[in-house]
């Protein structure tokens, strides 16, 4: 059963490379173009279904990540957002990752640790992506310089949650 799974992902992975060869055959590779993040989508619901599946911390972060940046693009082909520059939504992949790392905290809500990474990256996208977007004009060597004892703050709870699930769990024993 398990050798049915492993090939399961190159299997299809040959199978849509071969229909992508077939549309550039028959001239029909422009339409595809807008529909490419279809696959990164269908790519993230499979590894979203392990992680729920097997409780997998990778695959969770992986599926959310592959997810974010597949609807965005998605909409962005498909006119539903105005088109940008890779130089202007670059942002999305910070905060894409910033949301697998709070995933990875959904699965194990015993790992405090990922939401660190996960905070940071999230506010680095989004404050990034409101100034690329000109919705707010933030710079962002002042968000910096006067926010960054937050960081502090959030590692400084982390290790005393962490410490006092530790000595509670001690107890315990």
């Amino acid at each position: 059963m398990k050798e049915k799974r492993s090939s399961l992902i190159p299997g299809m992975l040959l199978i849509v490379f071969g229909l992508w060869m077939i549309s550039d055959r028959f001239g029909l590779d422009d339409s595809l173009y807008d529909y490419y993040p279809v696959l990164i989508l269908a790519f993230a619901s499979l590894l979203l279904y392990q992680a729920f599946r097997n409780k997998s911390s990778s695959a969770i972060f992986w599926g959310i990540s592959l997810a974010v940046i597949g609807c965005f693009l998605a909409a962005r082909n498909l006119n539903l957002i105005m088109y940008l520059y890779p130089d202007e939504y670059w942002p999305i992949f910070p905060l894409a990752f910033g949301l697998g790392f709070v995933g990875k905290f959904i699965i194990d809500t015993q790992k405090w640790g990922v939401l660190i990474p996960g905070a940071v990256l999230i506010m680095v996208g989004l404050s990034s992506a409101i100034d690329s977007l000109g919705i707010w004009d933030i710079d962002l060597d002042n968000i910096w310089e006067y926010f960054w004892p937050i960081l502090i703050i959030v590692i400084g709870i982390g290790i005393l949650i962490n410490s006092y699930k530790k000595s509670k769990n001690n107890e315990i024993e």
